[in-house]
């Protein structure tokens, strides 16, 4: 994940960009046969944060939506671009002029029943910030 974070220290709320990468692991039946069918995803995602008072630990919310690229790895799939949105909760940790966060966001990309149905996901992210 790369964020771009824009926001004032004192006042709790705040605004980010993300561009994340997601590789799904997967082991389906294909075919009467057992076979690995990997999901990538990967998106542009506009957040609102609201973080709650603290001094070197700040606990957040964020929420947001964006556009979603998703591709399954098996013969003849194709990358298929969905809107949908994510919501979740972190923690900034600050270090002097950087900040370590750690947060979980629920995933929900929004695709029709033709096109494999709606992809939900949640992943954890532990990253620092500068």
């Amino acid at each position: 994940m790369a964020a771009f974070a824009i926001g004032v220290s004192d006042l709790p709320f705040g605004f980010r960009i993300d561009a994340i990468y997601n590789n799904l692991s997967h082991t389906g039946t294909v075919s009467g046969g057992t076979t690995p069918s990997d999901l990538r995803v990967q998106a542009a995602i506009a957040n609102a944060i609201f973080a709650f008072p603290g001094t070197s630990a700040k606990a957040y919310v964020i929420a947001g939506a964006g556009i979603y690229n998703s591709k399954a790895d098996v013969p003849g799939a194709k990358s298929e671009s969905d809107w949908g949105f994510n919501g979740g909760f972190g923690a900034t940790f600050g270090f002097g002029p950087f900040a370590m966060f750690m947060e979980s966001r629920y995933h929900s990309i929004s695709r029709s029943e033709s096109k494999g149905g709606v992809y939900q996901f949640v992943p954890i992210t532990l990253g620092v910030m500068f």
